[in-house]
């Protein structure tokens, strides 16, 4: 009876996400995507229960967990299949989405590395579209994420000209959260310099 039940369950939860799939419209890619960034979230979460926060040295013990490859493999496989797709906008956030987890592991080098691709990509696609308030939108945060990068490494003066570029787009936008966040780092690094 018990077995019934768990397995009358698991099959109400896979077609209860058939049908949000379905009626969602969402493509492979896009479910990747979705998974990636919960499993990412899910990731941060328990590194910030675990301490990291007080001790960043902590973060060793999870970069060779299992769930780090496995969420970069979602992020690859998601950016593989919007390129497929010929989706550039898609894959620029593919790039800027996996900089952002790559920072958040610390491995600076390889975010700066994803981060630049991503910038790369919105660039182009400014070029052809430079009204699109979605494209100008992931060019605020590519910005504001390389501003970070170089924060966190202590090259102040290049973390602001980043910021600086990233609110001037935000300001543009209307974007009143990022508008608060830039200004509110740039004015750490005034206090520091």
């Amino acid at each position: 009876m018990l077995i019934i039940l768990i397995i009358s369950f698991i099959s109400s939860v896979f077609l209860f996400r058939a049908r949000l799939v379905r009626e969602l419209n969402l493509t492979p890619s896009q479910i990747l995507f979705f998974r990636a960034r919960k499993a990412h979230e899910s990731f941060a979460s328990k590194i910030y229960r675990a301490g990291v926060r007080c001790n960043p040295n902590k973060i060793e013990i999870y970069r060779d967990k299992s769930e780090v490859k496995e969420i970069e493999k979602l992020y690859k496989e998601a950016i593989e299949l919007e390129d497929r797709a010929k989706n550039r906008s898609n894959v620029a956030i593919g790039y800027l989405q996996l900089g952002y987890y790559y920072r958040t592991l610390e491995y600076l080098d390889t975010a700066e590395n994803y981060l630049h691709k991503s910038l790369k990509m919105i660039d182009d696609l400014i070029y052809e579209n430079p009204y699109d308030e979605s494209i100008l939108s992931e060019l605020a945060v590519a910005l504001f994420r390389l501003g970070e990068l170089n924060h966190v490494r202590g090259k102040y003066e290049e973390a602001k000209k980043k910021y600086a570029e990233s609110l001037q787009i935000d300001q543009k936008l209307g974007n009143k959260k990022g508008i608060r966040t830039v200004s509110m780092l740039m004015k750490q690094i005034d206090e520091k310099t």
